[in-house]
């Protein structure tokens, strides 16, 4: 029995020594001797030999190409691939600030610069998309609906080509692509609009859609464009006086106005009427419109009003600020005013 476990035993040695793995042939070796003693010594063992270490690095240089081409093919055509079954590269740009919890003020002075991923026109189009879904629930068939429903005055132009039109397949000429998905998640509508709405250019990176909003702070007197929880802009107002001060709460901007010349005595170049309190929960009680009351953002033809406590609870700004603003935001946005 001992001489058959020895010869089990060398045989695995010489395989060891055969594929140049010395350590294991050793070891085989002293179990086969510690059987049978009689069993002759092992070869000279083998080592690897160049052919067998080039033919490796071969296949890990081969592995390593085809890794880096794909990589380079995905850079390039990435954005063009899987758009007929509604799903879209997972490749996503960040913005300056937007992975922090911080609400940190990116710009307070400067025009907000969008790269192509995140161009103004862009933002605005899903923007109004967005608020179009919350208030419907649902996609709309085509985004004239949009301006059909008032949240937008015209399809705007994608900024690189200068053109609005919108298209369901990709093709890389400009404008716009729309495909809504053929079934609605209420619990995915910032995921869905990713997927259904981008730009008609290639080469452009799927970005991570979040919903503009504002913010006004009555205690610090000024007004802040938000995207999801950052903080992209802010601008000086001036806010309702004690004895007519400005409303706190949530609320909608329900229309837009560009003003006529012999309207601006009152309301500078812009007016952006709010309408009744906004509550995510509609089983929520709303107190009387602001719309009635005639409450909302416009301009002001003396500079020096901004940052006082003056109006009439409407937000007083200075005309090239609201008319900044007044291009960056569609029909419906959520408006909070609070405190500080």
């Amino acid at each position: 029995m001992d001489q058959v476990q020895g010869k089990v035993w060398y045989e695995r040695a010489l395989y060891y020594g055969e594929i140049g793995d010395k350590a294991n042939a050793k070891k085989a070796y002293a179990m086969a001797v510690n059987y049978d003693s009689t069993l002759p010594s092992l070869p000279k063992l083998k080592t690897k030999s160049k052919d067998q270490l080039l033919r490796t690095l071969e296949i890990i240089c081969l592995i390593c190409i085809i890794l880096i081409g794909g990589w380079l093919l995905y850079l390039i055509y990435g954005p063009t691939l899987s758009l007929e079954n509604n799903t879209f590269p997972s490749r996503i740009i960040y913005q300056k600030g937007e992975k922090t919890e911080s609400n940190k003020i990116i710009s307070t002075s400067k025009p907000i610069s969008y790269n192509r991923t995140g161009n103004s026109n862009f933002k605005l189009l899903q923007n109004a998309l967005y608020y179009y879904i919350i208030d419907n629930q649902r996609f709309p068939a085509t985004l004239d609906e949009l301006v059909q429903k008032e949240y937008l005055k015209d399809i705007p132009v994608e900024s690189s080509t200068g053109s609005n039109q919108v298209s369901n397949r990709f093709s890389g000429e400009g404008g716009w692509v729309y495909n809504p998905p053929k079934i609605f998640a209420a619990n995915k509508i910032e995921e869905q609009i990713g997927v259904a709405l981008f730009t008609n250019i290639k080469n452009i990176p799927y970005r991570l859609f979040r919903p503009l909003s504002l913010e006004v702070s009555l205690g610090k007197s000024i007004i802040l464009l938000k995207e999801g929880n950052n903080f992209l802009k802010s601008w000086p107002i001036s806010i309702g006086s004690s004895s007519t001060p400005t409303p706190t709460g949530s609320f909608r901007i329900i229309e837009k106005n560009i003003l006529a010349n012999g309207q601006e005595n009152s309301y500078g170049s812009r007016w952006m009427k709010f309408g009744e309190h906004y509550h995510s929960d509609t089983n929520l009680q709303t107190s009387d419109t602001l719309a009635q009351r005639g409450i909302g953002i416009h301009g002001t033809n003396d500079p020096t009003d901004v940052g006082r406590s003056i109006t009439q609870g409407c937000i007083r700004m200075r005309n090239e600020d609201i008319e900044e603003l007044y291009q960056l935001i569609p029909n419906g946005i959520i408006t909070e005013i609070i405190t500080n």
